[in-house]
């Protein structure tokens, strides 16, 4: 039997123990945004300026709204929200133009920014649904911010995403994140702790842990909780970061040998236990199989 035909056994074979199929948070903004007034090349809804792409999906660029806790849509005029991008002012009629050329990005005379990295202040709390897998912008500009939560659909953490944040204090990475890039969230004094799932297998230089991104000078009250043989272990041991093992780390349905990985010793297990003529009487029975 092949790799690939075990994978699929065991993922049945999770659904029978678990009853349902997780999917990603069901996020979609009210129905008024199905008559989103368009403005050009982007459309407004409920303090989101977004763009509609050509294969349908939606990207955020930009936020104008009040929210403390922003919870970022999973879908915007029934279309997936797939991506936090770059904003444009100049394609945004309702934004205040500049009445100088200036050079930023790589466009002469045209402003490009990330969606966050500029005069958000007011969010302490944003949550990324697990419909969004492509994240082209930090979020520098949000001096309150607090807390992040990254859905699963996201596989990389990008460069400086949340580095000089002096306020955030709690982050939260689902399994499914595999690299997190360099200052990542560097200078972050209120971050104590970070649990990283064990499908993180590259980690930037200076990611976290560090006072800034020039020095080599790390946090001494914080702690990074990790698994054995996993990136992140090997990162806190380099740069002397304080670290902890977690027993049952993060874990996908059917993650049966609690490694925080999905592979062929799930599926072995799996086709061992489907051999036994009895059903388990729970999941602790079914990983001992």
């Amino acid at each position: 039997m092949t790799a690939k035909k075990m994978t699929a056994g065991l993922l049945a074979l999770s659904m029978i123990f678990s009853g349902a199929v997780l999917t990603g948070a069901e996020l979609p903004l009210s129905k008024a945004c199905a008559e989103a007034e368009e403005e050009e090349q982007y459309k407004t809804c409920e303090g989101f300026i977004y763009s509609v792409e050509s294969d349908g999906t939606v990207t955020i660029r930009n936020y104008n709204g009040d929210a403390e806790t922003l919870v970022i849509p999973s879908e915007i005029e029934g279309k997936p929200v797939t991506a936090i991008g770059h904003y444009y002012p100049n394609l945004d009629p309702t934004a205040e133009q500049r009445s100088e050329p200036v050079v930023e990005g790589h466009v002469v005379g045209e402003v490009i920014m990330g969606a966050f990295e500029h005069d958000h202040p007011g969010i302490k709390t944003i949550i990324l649904p697990d419909t969004v897998t492509a994240l082209d912008s930090n979020f520098i500009g949000c001096d309150d911010l607090e807390s992040i939560e990254f859905g699963s659909g996201i596989t990389e953490i990008p460069f400086d995403c949340c580095g000089g944040l002096k306020k955030l204090s709690e982050v939260k990475i689902k399994l499914g994140v595999t690299r997190i890039g360099n200052q990542a969230f560097d200078y972050c004094p209120a971050l104590k702790e970070l649990h990283l799932p064990a499908s993180v297998e590259d980690i930037g230089n200076r990611a976290f842990g560090f006072k800034n991104g020039l020095t080599d000078e790390v946090y001494d009250d914080f702690t990074l909780y990790c698994t054995e043989n996993s990136a992140a272990k090997a990162y806190a041991e380099k740069n002397g970061i304080n670290y902890v093992l977690e027993d049952k780390p993060q874990r996908a349905a059917g993650d049966i040998t609690w490694d925080g990985r999905l592979d062929t010793k799930d599926a072995m297990k799996s086709v061992a236990f489907a051999k036994k003529t009895s059903a388990p009487k729970s999941e602790d029975e079914f990983a001992a199989a």
